[in-house]
């Protein structure tokens, strides 16, 4: 992302198995938040939705909202933070782990998290 804004959010998706995966980098705030709120509702097919949260420097209470939301169609099955990061330290200060799995790095979330879709399917 040569010459772009550090503080524009980006958001890739992709899949990594069995779990969609939505990656953010840069910074989630009121400004941004509902482009997360839409890549998250269009993951409705059923695979475990993980969203990797270790690129993004800034998180603001409308970010936190738009991720531990309930959702009639879908929601973030986990997150990934960079431990010891500002975006860990607020997950923390809001006690995310009492809405969904908080994990350390991407390939612990996604190998715990498509296993227990492997033995549901």
């Amino acid at each position: 992302m040569e010459g772009s804004s550090p503080f524009v959010l980006s958001i890739k998706s992709g899949f990594l198995e069995g779990c969609r995966v939505l990656v953010l980098e840069g910074e989630l705030d009121m400004d941004c938040a509902s482009q997360l709120d839409v890549a998250i509702e269009t993951c409705t097919d059923g695979r475990p939705l993980v969203v990797d949260l270790t690129s993004l420097t800034f998180i603001d209470s409308t970010g936190i909202h738009t991720l531990l939301r309930e959702r009639n169609s879908s929601r973030p099955t986990a997150v990934v933070r960079a431990p010891e990061s500002n975006v860990s330290r607020v997950l923390d200060i809001v006690d995310a782990e009492k809405a969904l799995p908080v994990f350390d790095d991407l390939a612990s979330a996604v190998r715990q998290l498509g296993s227990e879709a492997a033995a549901e399917g």
